[in-house]
């Protein structure tokens, strides 16, 4: 779906930056300065080569960006465990009354691995068969740990 084409969105005023499908602002690095064409030696045009352009600078491990769509609020991060500055910018909105993407409840969910699988599948995802045992596991296995409030790193 090309974001740019659906006329529900509201479009950004020239000049601005774009949305793309991922609704994150896409911003250019700084950029290079064309440089000019130059005459070699023999009186020939020829054009400088510029360096490759700088890649795009990612989200820190601990930041993120809040963006509001029409009457949402999207918290995008890479980092959105338990405790963490994005975690409670969603409990602040919900607490607030306003609506807001990724809910806390989807947060804590989605790091439960039973969890977050059986909500793929719901969703129509694909997902590998799985269960939940405390004891023994037929080989081959992969095996998580299940605890809410255990550090995923």
């Amino acid at each position: 779906m090309n974001i740019l084409k659906n006329p529900g969105l509201p479009q950004p005023p020239a000049g601005h930056a774009v949305l793309h499908p991922s609704c994150v602002p896409r911003l250019p690095a700084s950029g290079i300065a064309a440089q000019p064409h130059h005459e070699n030696s023999a009186g020939s045009r020829a054009s400088c080569t510029l360096p490759p352009p700088r890649r795009e600078p990612a989200l820190s491990h601990d930041a993120f960006v809040t963006l509001r769509l029409g009457e949402t609020h999207h918290i995008i991060s890479e980092n959105y465990a338990y405790k963490t500055d994005a975690y409670y910018t969603i409990l602040q909105h919900e607490l607030e009354g306003q609506a807001v993407k990724p809910a806390s409840s989807d947060v804590l969910d989605i790091s439960v691995v039973p969890l977050c699988l059986e909500r793929a599948r719901l969703q129509g995802i694909p997902v590998c068969d799985w269960g939940i045992s405390q004891g023994y596991v037929p080989i081959p296995s992969i095996l998580y740990g299940i605890n809410y409030f255990a550090s995923t790193a």
